[in-house]
């Protein structure tokens, strides 16, 4: 998709020289001091369910400290994916959020598919990408690791894991009031924590979190209540309980409970590279003229829709009048997550318990993107789950040691939708399995065959080095590796019956090489850098329908309307990524200035299962940047923030819209811009 933002090419580089420039400045001042700097080494990470510093722990990891994600204002994981490193993405859809590493992912269009990256909060496993949009916060680490995880973490982590750590009380009493405005959006955010001990073994920590915004997206169809989409208001709470009875045995306990309501699973959906006419009739917006007349009809009248392009603009209409639900897009989700950690060192071995409990349930209702009310959707969605991890761990003073443990894990998942769809379409004979239902349009034509697949599995190797150079100033990554998937698993949108198949696409493979660079210039300055390339495919013959106009020239079976996708590339698998970011601290006589700033570049990549050239994410650069003003006790911050400030039209998603030559795609957000100030004490 091509960027609306017409100097967007020309930010990224001027965002480097000011990096250079930085460069220059601090490395003249550490001659003058003559300092010499070192990286800080005692970054500790959990990757394989042991604490080990980050350049020792011998995983490709990127690791995200709780001051880089408030340099950012991170408050979820898709806000945080363009600092994790190369080929991460992690997006909201419309039925399921995707989530990306290294190419590899389960198709954001089945709520019945399992995740390909694993989530893992506080040390309980979490399996469905619905909780990537938990709002998170108070956060103290977050890990990213990529390439298969099952060794640690079990299953539905064939492509990585993603771990994060919230914030625990420590031995003093401490707090802070955080109070935003983004800009945008026209939204406000407050959050709080009070945390310190409570008795000499017991200390406990309680944050709390709320936001309101009313949206970054205008709406050219006819108003519906308002013309502005993307509104928010969510409100999060977490208790922490550290419990030491003694020197051996640590407990350690987390609930969270979260609110969040939304305009629905539709408004980031838009129409682009329109393309019509459309067979039966002449195309506005996807939908046929002629469909206004009995014996079907158009709700609402076609708006001479001419912005057919990824930015602020959406068309979303309500459900036709008299239809029970989707009169207004909504969304609402409730959740609970909990965790219960204990400890015992028993001299040479150390036992752990993790015990977890969550709990969601997600209501949306909505009109889809240019359908003038003809095409209305209702969904639920519910998933409880607990889990019971026991793991041995020994710490023996030799090269060996080892890790043994059981989990157990039950889950129960239901997932109910409501559809009505008021087009020219055959139906036939089906079956609507309730695990495997989707949220979007009905199923016409299916038989059960069509919602089974088998397991995906991989089977690879990694192999590289990390080491500090430059009297340990400078770390060095470099990991290169080869995975090959059996039984894939996809989901594939049929445009001429608007339904869904799953199936498996046989095998692919990705293979690349990473390397991540850290570099403390000087006291004030460090730098860093990461790239990558990967190259995913599919590897053996699947045999997938044609996209939307294919030809026979470009691989089309004209008379089984089918194609080859062997040697072709996976969806969300950028062939190169490249970034480089850095923060300056400049001591000022009332207090420091904190300059951060982070340049991202993507190579182009497919946003769906048929290798369609007309459904590619463009190559783009991202550029995030902040600036902090801290007194010099630290009690007061004041921070200026911004998100994606080249505005680049960024998307992970894309489908032919349905009986219409058009395409839509699910767009992140553009340009963020936020102030906030926070005192501590």
């Amino acid at each position: 998709m091509r960027s609306t933002n017409p100097f967007s090419g020309r930010k990224a580089p001027f965002t480097v020289s000011l990096l250079a420039a930085a460069l220059a400045a601090g490395t003249y001042q550490s001659v003058l001091a003559q300092t010499v700097p070192v990286l800080d080494d005692e970054i500790i990470v959990t990757a394989r369910k042991r604490a080990e510093t980050l350049e020792t722990a011998p995983v490709a990891i990127t690791v995200l400290g709780s001051r880089q994600l408030e340099q950012y204002n991170i408050t979820r994981m898709e806000d945080m994916s363009s600092l994790a490193g190369g080929g991460v993405l992690i997006s909201k859809n419309g039925v399921s959020p995707a989530i990306s590493i290294r190419g590899v992912s389960s198709d954001s269009t089945n709520a019945g598919f399992d995740q390909s990256v694993g989530i893992i909060i506080d040390g309980v496993f979490y399996d469905r990408s619905r909780w990537t949009q938990q709002g998170f916060f108070d956060t103290a680490q977050v890990e990213v690791l990529k390439g298969p995880q099952s060794l640690y973490f079990g299953k539905s982590t064939v492509a990585g894991a993603i771990v994060l750590t919230t914030a625990s009380p420590g031995d003093e009493f401490e707090g802070y009031v955080t109070a935003g405005r983004e800009f945008d959006t026209k939204g406000w955010y407050g959050e709080g924590v009070v945390s310190g001990p409570v008795s000499d073994t017991l200390g406990a920590r309680l944050a709390l979190r709320a936001a309101k915004s009313d949206g970054w997206l205008k709406n050219d169809a006819p108003e519906i209540a308002t013309n502005e989409f993307g509104a928010e208001e969510e409100y999060n709470g977490r208790l922490t309980l550290k419990w030491d009875p003694s020197e051996n045995v640590a407990v350690n306990f987390k609930v969270q409970a979260a609110h969040n309501e939304d305009d629905g699973p539709a408004t980031r959906a838009q129409l682009y590279n329109c393309r019509g006419p459309a067979q039966g009739g002449r195309a506005f917006t996807g939908i046929p003229t002629d469909l206004q007349g009995p014996p079907y009809f158009a709700a609402y009248p076609i708006v001479d829709y001419d912005n057919c392009k990824l930015d602020d603009h959406i068309t979303v209409y309500p459900g036709p009048p008299g239809l029970e639900f989707a009169q207004r897009p909504e969304g609402k989700t409730d959740a609970v997550l909990s965790s219960l950690k204990v400890d015992w060192n028993l001299g040479s071995w150390t036992l752990t318990s993790v015990t977890g409990w969550n709990d969601y349930t997600v209501d949306d209702e909505t009109g889809y993107v240019s359908s003038q009310g003809l095409i209305s959707a209702k969904e639920q969605e519910s998933n409880t789950a607990f889990s019971q991890e026991l793991r041995a761990l020994s710490d023996f003073k030799g090269p060996l040691n080892v890790l043994v443990g059981v989990n157990y894990q039950e889950t129960e998942f239901k997932f109910r939708n409501a559809s009505q769809i008021i087009l020219a379409i055959p139906y036939k004979t089906g079956y609507l399995p309730g695990g495997f239902s989707l949220g979007a349009t009905p199923q016409a034509g299916l038989t059960i065959d069509d919602f089974l697949f088998d397991s995906e599995e991989v089977k690879g190797f990694e192999v590289g080095f990390k080491t500090l150079l430059a009297n340990d100033r400078l770390s060095v990554d470099v990991v290169a590796y080869s995975y090959e998937f059996s039984d894939l698993q996809v989901n594939l949108y049929v445009p001429v019956t608007a339904s869904f198949v799953v199936g498996n696409a046989g095998d692919a493979t990705t293979q690349g090489v990473e390397t991540n660079f850290r570099w403390q210039a000087t006291d004030q300055l460090q730098l860093r850098a990461s790239a990558s390339y990967n190259e995913g495919e599919y590897s053996s013959s699947y045999i997938t329908q044609c996209y939307t106009l294919q030809r026979a020239r470009a691989g089309c079976d004209p008379i089984t309307n089918t194609q080859d996708l062997d040697g072709k590339a996976l969806p969300r698998a950028p062939k190169y990524t490249f970034g480089v970011g850095g923060q300056f601290m400049v001591p000022l006589d009332f207090g420091n200035l904190s300059l951060a700033a982070d340049a991202n570049w993507s190579d182009h990549y497919q946003i769906e299962t048929t290798n369609s050239p007309y459904l590619v994410q463009d190559s783009y650069w991202r550029v995030d940047a902040s600036v902090a003003l801290e007194s010099c006790d630290g009690h007061w911050r004041a921070m200026l923030i911004g998100r994606n400030l080249t505005d680049e039209t960024i998307t992970s998603f894309g489908a032919t819209r349905g009986f219409t030559n058009d395409q839509l795609a699910e767009l992140m957000p553009l340009r963020q811009v936020s102030a906030e100030l926070t005192y501590k004490f």
